[in-house]
């Protein structure tokens, strides 16, 4: 027919696909899904008597001393917090106080919320890490104050201006970074002129 006729006019006149000499590109595999945690394995607890007792009679206060004495820390917690909010509060407290390391300083500082002693004690020459750290979990309201803690430190024990100024400007407290920064610059301005170089701007 010639409608036929035209449709088979049309595919003589259709020019071939251009062939590059490229194969087609495999399919990309599947992604796998991320591996399952296995289980911890950890020793198993000693068959403490004192321990089960205690347990048995629903005496968690004196599970938890027994482990404690024991050096079993983990036990310990796991039985506190059975044991009701005070226990637990009480039994967290007694673990962070066990260790005067830098990292259980800042642990205690997040869980208790007391960054005033924590800036207030912290190490100066660690003063990015304290910073870090109350940018992250002080509430903003407190923010304020405790920069400007950590600036009155770096300034009056270690003699930092440059930290200091920084913390300060992290309080936005334009006015003490200022006179702090005018005060620096003043000094070092002093010295060249007294060495006859002058006073040159910074690059």
């Amino acid at each position: 027919s010639q409608a036929s006729e035209l449709d088979a006019m049309g595919a003589a006149a259709t020019p071939p696909a251009p062939d590059d000499g490229a194969s087609p590109m495999p399919p990309e595999p599947a992604a796998e899904p991320p591996a399952r945690a296995g289980p911890l394995e950890t020793a198993p607890a000693p068959d403490d008597p004192d321990v089960s007792l205690a347990m048995l009679n629903g005496n968690f206060a004196t599970a938890v001393e027994v482990c404690l004495a024991q050096g079993r820390v983990a036990d310990a917690l796991i039985l506190a917090a059975s044991g009701g909010e005070e226990l637990w509060a009480a039994t967290r407290d007694q673990y962070l106080a066990s260790n005067k390391s830098a990292f259980m300083s800042r642990l205690s500082a997040v869980v208790h919320q007391d960054f005033d002693r924590y800036v207030a004690e912290s190490s100066l020459p660690a003063w990015k890490e304290t910073l870090a750290l109350i940018h992250t979990y002080a509430s903003a309201e407190a923010l304020q104050g405790l920069c400007n803690l950590l600036g009155e430190r770096l300034e009056a024990e270690a003699g930092d201006a440059s930290a200091a100024v920084l913390c300060y400007m992290c309080a936005a407290n334009t006015v003490k970074a200022v006179e702090l920064w005018h005060a620096r610059y003043s000094e070092q301005s002093a010295g060249a002129a007294g060495g006859g170089g002058g006073v040159h701007p910074a690059a």
